[in-house]
């Protein structure tokens, strides 16, 4: 990457590095700093975390915490104003799990579950 900055007499002028945040770009990021000196690159302050990873990351962490969470077995409420973000949120759970359960419950469920994540724009990734 540093023969590319200088190819191009980028080698001296402050950039950002957008990315995910892979090992292997915070050690890259890191060699850039040691090659290039703090002035021209920062590891800490010029390489931004893409916030699209970010989200992902938050997203796929909210996922595996909520299907690991212990559903109340009855989640009805008499009266729908009385639900609270607690109850409401065990009942998404509970109809979450419900529906993986019989996609696994069926081999050609599983098969259509796996075909309509390939094909799905943005692709998906079935879990």
């Amino acid at each position: 990457m540093v023969k590319l900055l200088e190819e191009f007499e980028l080698d001296n002028k402050p950039f950002f590095l957008t990315t995910d945040n892979a090992s292997n770009i915070v050690t890259m990021a890191k060699e850039l700093e040691a090659s290039l000196g703090s002035e021209v690159f920062s590891a800490e302050n010029n390489h931004i975390s893409c916030i699209g990873h970010v989200i992902n990351l938050v997203v796929q962490t909210a996922i595996v915490a909520g299907l690991k969470a212990q559903a109340p077995e009855n989640t009805d409420s008499s009266d729908d104003n009385d639900t609270t973000e607690a109850e409401s949120s065990a009942s998404i759970i509970k109809s979450l799990r419900s529906g993986i359960r019989a996609i696994r419950s069926s081999p050609a469920r599983c098969e259509q579950y796996i075909e309509f994540c390939t094909n799905a724009t943005p692709k998906l990734k079935p879990i």
